[in-house]
């Protein structure tokens, strides 16, 4: 081989303290401008493509558990939520991500941009810990501030930070990448205080998130390269770098049962997948990681389970991944960061590729905010090899990032809300019942019916046994004014998928509305027993006739989500209900403020006006209501009967008669209740004629 060949020779065992020594005195030595300019750099390009989230919303997938609807969340910082973050094993145990959650509540409210905000600033943190873990351990300050650079603006990483509920994963990347970093240290300094400092960073990322399992493994990598302290041909020297990292081994057992517990709900799902089948999607996902490295398009929130997989695609991925193994292996001698890149990125992934299948995705991007580290070292210090001018890498590596970057910036705006979210998803992938449903929910959010009910069918066309998209198309079909289609849908849910409380409770009000209200009190029930709720006790007390336990319940549920229209209009119609009129107005003032044009509550609110004899206001909201719900008869009735009472007699035989148009059999039986049984439209409508008539 040339002499370039000859100075990447493998560090013999005697050499190795001697050469870390040599790098740590090398960065000493480096220009601490060009540092603080790659940190100034970093800086500016992850500020530049994550600042646009401040203005960002919650999402309906996940944050609803981590923030908006959790009441412990939504406390602040409490003693009750701290004691519930330390056994709650929703999701899995991560009290430390639960108290930050805390925090920031108590720090900003519920405020989604702020949240995300505390994401940024710790994928900062992350990116900065890169650099300074390879800048220790190597001496190399341009080739760690590319390594940095790539971590900090990949399109793969902007799920990580641009997702509140992904909290968990920068925060127990943080505490991964410090205890890298103090493992450095510890190797080069002895320092028993830095070696707790290790284990307590690994403590610290068991309580942020289970994925930082891996940390033991990672450091044996390191110890290999970039320390240079064993050698796959003197593995002599790897006992007593296994021996160093018991505590942290031991760590680990206690901690994969819990994850596993806490995920057996999950793994239900997908209990009859065979190992075979889980082996294959595994091989394919790491191929498709690496693919999506190279070119990150096509990125979604969620890519849905490959219950089918073609043998060829899985043999292929196979060979690639045993062809590159081979590969790296066969260059250790002289490369030894491709072997130790190629090994992190396998490692890293494991918990998470599969293997033992944890959600209902094929993958994530998320996923590989960790593991991508050892690609983008392998291959920048592999091109610094190839590229022997500094400023050619550089200039080549800058280009790379600033293309990167564009690409973040454009996927962190599909981040922007729900809508926008899963509406990319849909586009970008097929069959994605989980992207149709979530889609269905946030159209549902903007009150356009119509299209989330075509997206919950694609969603059930994709999974027939989707519960909850079944009880989404319910919730769009009875705004669309088919309450019968809506009840068969709720049924089918609870067929599906019994354990779905909003269902039962769905079917609880439309057994209220339909008067039935010791069938509604037993749904009411039913949904209680899974999921208690205020706002289902306060529909249970509305259904026995208990007013002032309702108002007491909704009360609570106001209170636990005063971001919710339907909670503060349900409030005011019980409000009215017990003859507090000023109170249930100021309830419906509130719900048509998060939500303009909300259907029930300007329904509503123009009853209660016209009983407090503010017609003309009414007539508004019935318009209103109409304008919501085109395909609805029930605005046209309240029309016309309010018309009638001011001696509009032509406007309201009109309002009647397009009620009857839309249906007429419902729209007799609405109005037969309206007037305590005196007449149907029909009889209204002649009953007009005949005052108008001379």
């Amino acid at each position: 081989m040339g002499k370039k060949a000859r100075k990447k020779r493998e560090v013999v065992p005697g050499e190795m303290q001697a050469e870390a020594t040599r790098q740590s005195i090398g960065i000493e030595s480096a220009n601490r401008r060009v540092i603080l300019g790659i940190v100034a750099g970093i800086t500016l390009a992850v500020f530049s493509i994550f600042f646009q989230l401040r203005s960002h919303q919650f999402i309906n997938f996940d944050d609803p558990i981590y923030v908006t609807e959790n009441a412990h969340v939504r406390a602040g910082l409490t003693a009750d939520g701290l004691r519930w973050a330390m056994t709650s094993l929703d999701f899995n145990w991560h009290p430390l991500t639960w108290f930050t959650h805390m925090l920031d509540v108590q720090l900003f409210g519920v405020n989604p941009g702020a949240h995300l905000l505390v994401n940024g600033a710790l994928h900062l943190a992350n990116s900065l810990l890169v650099f300074a873990f390879l800048l220790i351990a190597t001496g190399r300050v341009w080739r760690s501030g590319i390594v940095a650079g790539l971590f900090a603006v990949h399109p793969l990483h902007v799920e990580s930070v641009a997702w509140i509920s992904e909290r968990k994963d920068v925060l127990c990347a943080f505490f991964f990448l410090l205890g890298i970093l103090l493992h450095c240290r510890f190797v080069q300094t002895r320092s028993k205080a830095l070696y707790a400092g290790v284990i307590a960073a690994f403590v610290l990322g068991l309580m942020s998130k289970g994925m930082i399992i891996t940390l033991p493994f990672v450091l044996l990598v390191v110890d290999y390269w970039p320390l240079q302290r064993w050698s796959y041909r003197d593995l002599g020297k790897l006992k007593p770098l296994i021996i160093e990292k018991i505590p942290l081994f031991l760590l680990v057992i206690p901690a994969a049962l819990v994850t596993l517990k806490a995920q057996e709900h999950v793994k239900a799902v997908v209990a009859n997948i065979g190992l075979i089948p889980r082996l294959a999607n595994a091989a394919i996902a790491y191929v498709f990681y690496l693919v999506k490295t190279v070119w990150p398009s096509g990125l979604a929130v969620f890519y849905p389970y490959r219950t089918v997989i073609a043998p060829s695609l899985a043999i292929m991925a196979t060979l690639f991944l045993i062809g590159v193994t081979v590969l790296v292996l066969r260059q250790a001698a002289v490369r030894p960061y491709l072997a130790a890149g190629w090994f992190w990125y396998l490692g890293v992934l494991v918990p998470v590729i599969g293997l033992v299948q944890i959600g209902i995705q094929s993958m994530a991007d998320r996923y590989t905010y960790l593991p991508l580290i050892g690609i983008f070292a392998a291959i920048t210090w592999l091109a610094a090899e190839m590229i022997h001018s500094r400023a050619v890498l550089t200039s080549v590596a800058s280009i790379v990032i600033i293309v990167l970057a564009i690409a973040a910036h454009q996927q962190a705006g599909y981040w922007q809300d729900s809508l926008s979210l899963f509406s990319h998803a849909v586009e970008v992938t097929t069959t994605n019942a989980t992207a149709e449903g979530n889609l269905g929910e946030a159209l549902i959010g903007k009150q356009n019916y119509e299209a989330a009910a075509q997206h919950y069918r694609a969603a059930l066309a994709a999974d027939a046994g989707n519960g909850p998209a079944h009880n989404g198309l319910g919730l769009a079909l009875i705004a669309l004014g088919d309450s019968d289609g809506a009840a068969k849908e709720w049924r089918a849910a609870l067929a599906t998928d019994p354990t779905l409380a909003e269902p039962y409770r769905n079917l609880g009000w439309f057994e209220m509305t339909a008067g039935r209200k010791k069938e509604a009190a037993e749904l009411f029930e039913k949904s209680i027993r899974l999921k208690p709720e205020a706002r289902t006790y306060a529909e249970l007390a509305s259904a026995n006739g208990n007013l002032n336990e309702a108002i007491r319940r909704y009360q609570e549920a106001v209170a636990a989500n005063p971001e919710s229209a339907d909670v503060h209009n349900d409030f005011a119609a019980t409000l009215a209900l017990a003859g507090r009129d000023q109170q249930a107005l100021e309830q419906y003032q509130a719900a048509l403020r998060l939500a303009p044009g909300h259907y029930d509550a300007e329904m509503n609110v123009g009853a209660l006006l016209s009983r407090m004899g503010q017609n003309a206001a009414a007539i508004d909201h019935f318009r209103l209501a109409g304008l919501a719900r085109p395909r609805s008869f029930e605005p046209h009735i309240y029309l016309a009967l309010v018309a009638g009472q001011i001696g509009r007699q032509a406007e309201a035989i009109a309002e009647m008669q397009k009620a009857l148009a839309i249906d007429p059999v419902h729209a007799n039986a609405q109005v037969l209740q309206a007037t305590g049984g005196q007449f149907d439209g029909r009889a209204y409508i002649a009953g007009l004629q005949a005052q108008h008539s001379p």
